[in-house]
């Protein structure tokens, strides 16, 4: 007699292994330049002294939301990483970006 083996219960495919997830160093990324770009326009607006003129203020406050922006969108290229803080960095880059067209310097 041959030594046969009982058949495995399960199929090796039917219970795939999921990777370890983790948050995103990009969407972490993000949330960081989009803050330091929101807070730089509150700068602007405010009556505090910043070291340029008002319109070069508002090009680098606009340059780093496009910057955050970019930054939140690539989060999403990544495999395997969850998603909830890259929701939350692309509508902060988004509103960032939007605060900088809505608020125009004078």
């Amino acid at each position: 007699m041959t030594n046969a083996k009982p058949p495995t219960p399960t199929l090796s495919y039917a219970n795939p292994v999921t990777p370890p997830t983790q948050h995103s160093r990009y969407a972490f990324a993000s949330l960081l330049v989009s803050g330091t770009a929101l807070l730089w326009l509150a700068l602007a607006i405010g009556t505090s002294r910043l070291p340029f003129d008002p319109y070069k203020q508002h090009r680098i406050g606009t340059i780093a939301s496009v910057l955050a922006l970019i930054l939140a969108i690539a989060a999403y290229r990544q495999p395997n990483r969850r998603r909830s803080m890259m929701h939350v960095a692309t509508t902060l880059a988004a509103l960032a970006f939007t605060a900088y067209f809505l608020f125009a310097p004078l």
